[in-house]
């Protein structure tokens, strides 16, 4: 139904209402590029699983946490120790967010950045939340989750690998919309190929140099893989200019939306705390009464 055919509230002109409509399309459209633009500043790396801090056995790992995020599939097979593994075709947190909320993405596809912080959010609770039919099955899993987003430092870094993640799992559906983003992660696709060609030479030419050439390829490989981090920086630090001045506009209020998504986290995180504290206590209590 055309849109200036429906009821309007009253005292409202259509010139109004095309304004106003108008005005909040170009909006949200800034919004979702400046979006992805901090996306790409904060995110992008040539290896996200490292992003967060690997001396912490309490919390979850970059590498956990990039496999709960994308889909896992494995057809039934045996182990050469005879072991049958069963089938298992399991959506990741990404792709269940996509099928959840199909309202975040246009008619063609593409994503609406604005729509980041509700990402994380529904990320959050996935990974937080055990559940029979859910993504996790062990509260040790869970708790480690939990603290990896309550932690002042690690929620950035949360943030990044899961933000990173997703840019990638929309550049191969073509649904992004900034010019800076897609070019992010098709040269950061680029700049991994390269790194695990020159590993793979490396590792088939060293078995059969001398000590000295070893040492020289060594050499070689590092200054290669310094090249690789500076043309990463440089990426970074390079946007595309009108994208890069949008961002700037809307920055403070991301910083912002994401300290208050934080606080709700942790609030929830004590909130859950404190009911699996209470659950344990009244089932002492039960215990006690019955035995006397």
């Amino acid at each position: 139904m055309n849109p200036l055919l429906k009821p309007q509230p009253p005292g409202t002109d259509i010139a109004t209402y095309i304004i106003d409509k108008e005005m909040r399309h170009d909006y949200e459209q800034q919004v979702d590029v400046a979006m992805e633009v901090f996306l790409v500043e904060r995110c992008v790396a040539l290896h996200p699983t490292s992003i967060i801090a690997t001396d912490r056995n309490d919390i979850m790992s970059g590498r956990s946490l990039q496999t709960y995020l994308g889909d896992f599939r494995r057809k039934e097979n045996t182990t050469k120790d005879g072991v049958t593994r069963k089938a298992v075709d399991r959506d990741g947190i990404s792709s269940r967010y996509q099928t959840r909320f199909p309202a975040h993405f246009d008619e063609f596809g593409r994503w609406h950045g604005r729509f980041f912080l509700d990402y994380l959010q529904f990320a959050s609770r996935q990974l937080t939340q055990k559940s029979q039919g859910g993504l996790l099955r062990d509260r040790k899993t869970a708790e480690k989750a939990r603290l990896l987003m309550t932690d002042d430092e690690t929620f950035v870094q949360f943030a990044a690998v899961t933000g990173s993640h997703l840019l990638e799992q929309l550049w191969e559906q073509q649904a992004l919309q900034s010019q800076t983003a897609m070019r992010a992660v098709q040269l950061l696709r680029l700049f991994r190929s390269l790194e695990e060609s020159t590993a793979k030479l490396w590792s088939k030419g060293r078995m059969s140099m001398e000590s000295e050439e070893v040492e020289v390829v060594k050499v070689e490989w590092q200054a290669q893989q310094n090249a690789i981090s500076a043309l990463m920086q440089d990426l970074v630090q390079n946007p595309v200019p009108q994208e890069y001045a949008v961002l700037q506009r809307y920055r403070p209020m991301f910083h912002q939306n994401l300290d208050e998504l934080h606080q709700s986290l942790c609030w929830n995180a004590a909130r859950d705390g404190d009911e699996v504290v209470r659950a344990l206590s009244d089932a002492s209590d039960s215990q006690i009464i019955e035995r006397s």
